[in-house]
């Protein structure tokens, strides 16, 4: 009965974050982003009491109503994938899910924090995050794998995603391995070159301070 109830709920959720990322752009200000993630989460709150109230008219008072972070997710991704075919949506969205994990510590190490301390244990990241990779080039093509990581990277630009993605999956390998961080100057030098003087100041001013 919970997971009929969840999925009743599944359009309002689709809607919310649809309005959410309508008129999304990776260049937002920092100020805008927070105005439409505190929007998102009050509309979160008022599904999510509206669903355990029709749960708990099913159920009796005492029913305690399922966790809705998986479905949120999900509502979330599709939007953001929205631009592939549903069937490449729907099995990329279940190997996201299935990489969370993977992809959270691929995170932390690019990040230097150098989870987890075994050796042994940061190789076998390494190994994973190439499989989730391999996987998603398998299912896509070159262009939709762009997109894909464009929408889902904790890389916020797009003028300067290459370069950063190129930077974090190096580091994190290096990390992996013990070996020291080389800092940010050949990336900044490659994004200079990218951008050119007048734009990569206006980057450096605006989005890296």
């Amino acid at each position: 009965m919970a997971a009929d109830v969840l999925q009743a709920f599944a359009a309002q959720r689709g809607q919310a974050v649809a309005a959410r990322f309508r008129d999304f752009n990776y260049w937002r200000t920092d100020e805008q982003e927070r105005q439409a993630r505190e929007q998102l989460e009050v509309q979160r709150r008022s599904i999510d009491e509206e669903m355990t109230g029709a749960l708990r008219e099913l159920l009796g008072t005492d029913a305690t109503p399922p966790p809705t972070d998986h479905q949120w997710r999900q509502a979330a991704w599709e939007q953001q994938l929205g631009f592939l075919p549903e069937e490449k949506r729907q099995k990329t969205v279940g190997l996201l899910f299935q990489n969370v994990e993977v992809d959270d510590r691929i995170r932390a190490l690019a990040d230097g924090r150098r989870t987890p301390e075994s050796a042994e244990e940061r190789q076998h990241v390494l190994a994973a995050y190439d499989v989730r990779r391999q996987e998603m080039t398998a299912l896509l093509t070159p262009e939709e794998y762009l997109q894909v990581e464009l929408a889902m990277s904790w890389t916020e630009f797009r003028a300067v995603f290459r370069e950063w993605r190129a930077h974090d999956e190096s580091l994190a390998r290096l990390y992996a391995t013990g070996q020291p961080d080389p800092g940010n100057d050949l990336v900044f030098a490659k994004i200079r070159e990218a951008l050119g003087d007048k734009r990569y100041e206006e980057y450096r001013s605006t989005w890296w301070k």
